[in-house]
């Protein structure tokens, strides 16, 4: 890669009210002992694909790809599910909250997305898809830490949220952690019944 690659991903973004609630909950963590990375949740969002260094060009050979999938999706709505831990509560690493995909739509939209970025070379993490948003990454927790209960016996509330795009993303690392910008927007098929 040479030296104007960018590190992206493909994702989309949630609903003001999941941000909010997710940031409260965050904030509700903070204040328990144990060391972790939390997640910047300013620009929030559930990443579909990670890609990682990107050259510009490629994005705009990809984008009308990306778009053509999207027009085949009509919106659809996902929901807060669970709160949980990878790999496991015994030795985590992520922290994080678990979306309901009901109709499946955002396990197809990223079937189809990955196909066509293996097949332009990129090297996909082809594990199970758990749609997730990344509270944080855990450095040290205590066996059965506070934190760990609090986050593993949250009560979630009713959130749901439409999504009507996906979106290509920017992820600068900084110091105070990674920040995002969207590169690009997918709109999907506003045509269709939700």
């Amino acid at each position: 890669m040479s030296d104007n690659a960018i590190r992206t991903f493909v994702g989309v973004a949630l609903s003001a009210a999941v941000s909010e609630y997710l940031t409260e909950l965050q904030t509700r963590l903070k204040t328990l002992p144990g060391r972790v990375k939390w997640t910047n949740l300013t620009a929030s969002h559930l990443t579909l694909t990670f890609l990682g260094d990107t050259q510009p060009d490629f994005i705009e050979e990809m984008s009308p790809k990306i778009q053509r999938i999207c027009e085949d999706f009509i919106p659809f709505q996902l929901a807060l599910r669970e709160t949980g831990v990878f790999p496991h509560a015994n030795h985590p690493r992520v922290l994080w909250v678990g979306v309901e995909d009901e109709s499946v739509s955002l396990s197809a939209l990223k079937k189809q997305i990955d196909e066509i970025m293996i097949a332009a070379g990129f090297d996909i993490d082809r594990r199970h898809f758990v749609p997730h948003i990344t509270l944080g990454r855990v450095k040290f927790l205590k066996p059965a830490s506070e934190l760990l209960h609090s986050l593993l016996s949250t009560a979630l509330p009713p959130l749901i949220w439409r999504v009507e795009s996906v979106n290509w993303y920017r992820s600068e690392l900084k110091p105070t952690g990674a920040e995002y910008s969207t590169l690009k927007v997918f709109n999907l098929n506003k045509g269709g019944l939700a």
